[in-house]
């Protein structure tokens, strides 16, 4: 059944039925699926099933198992309304208090694991294009309490920078002002008032407004003291390089920079949507550019090129560090010299960022205020857990909120811009049938984490008593035989 679910969605109602009637297939019908479903309701707001669903699960898992944070973001939506035949109710309107409007977007949140990688959706909303004040705290809140009374342990949430989320970290008391930024605190834990919780800006969403905030503002002003120190000729790290490192590799056939082309330093014709995907940014700002404008400093004799590649490799640097999948970029004691280096770095990063200057105006921007509060955020919550929990490893990527971007990319992969209903219905599906795959056009890197139930053993315990009796028979030869014959009758 699970993998019934998977192929259904993957391939439409359409693409199923004809693996299911042409190329018989041995797969239950869409009416089967859906007597399967009806027991699970998955109506807007805190997903009460899937909480009671959780309280056994929670109850079998380890002390640093329980760890986890929160993870919230929204995608937009069609504005339309829908008739849901399981909820007896219309889908389409905004469904958060004082909003009575049709619905803009669909919000997610999430429950996701630190110590082990799982993953929770654990309540949904509709909303407009602004989110009235408090509401969303309120929501987090409310999750975070539910969680904390099934035996979870939320260290932190992890939301982007856009005005919404903006709004929620005023509410929590998140001071990120440019003068108090450098010094932010975590806040008073909602539930455990002795402890903190933080509250992270995602990591990869604050890349990207760095590389197109560089990009749109053409140059960053790197702090003197960085310049003389490295007997730079210039402070100036500018965008414009990297048209010319393009120029300059156009005619080799071996070229360092290999991933950048004319199109992709073509940034006067860059729409929205291209410049917000992560790849866009990558392409720009990563190890192998910055190698490639040393060689063309070298080349040419043109020194004023090292700027712009040490402000390349040192947000890079940082990025990497700060979204860690792998063990030999995960912040752990073990080897205590490259550990010291590390924590090091990210407070020097700090620094670096608040001092550099963006743009002709050198005024401040928010991206350097998110930088800043999120790599601070990294720094207390790696010491609770590697020197107070003793974890022998902490992967920095279980603070982003790739999981939920890659969900919605998976929902757009079906329509890019659903209905409520189909919103719905896609987060339903994927939810039951724990179905992942990497989107090739997603605007986040792939996300590894498993999902925390299998809601589809559950539903097949309330509706054992519906099974069809071809299903009974298993995958042997013969089940196969019996079903094609049903199927053709």
């Amino acid at each position: 059944m699970v993998n019934s679910f998977e192929m259904r969605f993957a391939c439409g109602t359409k693409g199923y039925n004809f693996l299911r009637n042409k190329m018989h297939y041995p797969l239950p019908s869409i009416r089967t699926q859906q007597q399967r479903l009806e027991h699970v309701h998955f109506d807007t707001g805190i997903l009460h099933e899937i909480f009671e669903l959780l309280r056994s699960k929670v109850a079998s898992m380890s002390a640093n198992d329980r760890d986890c944070g929160v993870v919230l973001d929204e995608m937009s939506i069609d504005q339309s309304l829908s008739f849901c035949n399981n909820n007896k109710k219309m889908f389409g309107n905004a469904t958060i208090p004082g909003q009575n409007q049709k619905a803009t977007h669909g919000l997610v949140v999430m429950l996701v694991g630190i110590h082990s990688r799982w993953k929770q959706v654990v309540a949904y909303h509709f909303t407009g294009n602004t989110i009235p004040e408090d509401f969303q705290k309120s929501l987090v809140v409310d999750v975070i309490q539910r969680a904390e009374n099934l035996g979870l342990n939320v260290h932190f949430v992890t939301t982007d920078c856009g005005p919404n989320n903006i709004r929620m970290w005023n509410d929590f008391g998140v001071k990120h002002s440019k003068d108090e930024v450098l010094n932010s605190k975590p806040q008073v834990h909602p539930i455990r008032t002795n402890d903190k919780i933080e509250i992270i800006p995602d990591v990869t969403h604050v890349f990207k407004s760095c590389v197109q905030g560089w990009v749109k503002n053409k140059f960053v002003y790197l702090p003197q003291e960085i310049v003389k120190e490295n007997g730079f000729v210039t402070d100036v790290a500018s965008v414009l390089h990297l048209k010319e490192l393009v120029d300059f590799e156009a005619n080799k056939g071996l070229k360092m920079a290999s991933r950048l082309t004319f199109r992709d330093v073509d940034f006067l014709n860059t729409n929205r949507l291209d410049a917000m995907k992560f790849g866009t940014s990558y392409k720009l700002v990563n190890h192998d550019v910055a190698v490639a404008l040393r060689f063309m400093s070298a080349e040419l004799d043109r020194p004023e090129l090292l700027t712009t590649a040490y402000f390349i490799e040192c947000v890079w640097k940082w990025f990497k560090l700060m979204t860690s999948r792998h063990l030999d970029l995960a912040l752990s004691m073990r080897n205590i010299d490259v550990y010291n280096q590390t924590l090091a770095f990210l407070k020097w990063y700090c620094r670096f960022i608040q001092e550099s200057k963006v743009g002709q105006t050198k005024r401040w921007k928010p991206w350097q205020s998110a930088s800043i509060l999120c790599t601070n955020s990294i720094l207390r919550l790696q010491k609770h857990f590697l020197v107070d929990k003793r974890y022998q490893y902490l992967l920095t990527c279980r603070f982003t909120q790739d999981c939920v971007e890659n969900l919605f990319s998976l929902i757009r992969f079906k329509q890019k811009r659903p209905t409520a209903l189909q919103f719905k219905d896609s987060l339903k599906l994927l939810t039951i049938s724990q179905f992942m795959a990497e989107i090739p056009s997603s605007s986040y890197e792939t996300d590894d984490r498993s999902w925390l139930l299998n809601l589809t053993e559950s539903v097949i315990k309330k509706d054992s008593t519906n099974v069809h009796p071809t299903e009974m028979l298993g995958n042997s030869n013969e089940a196969c035989m019996v079903r094609q014959k049903f199927t053709t009758f």
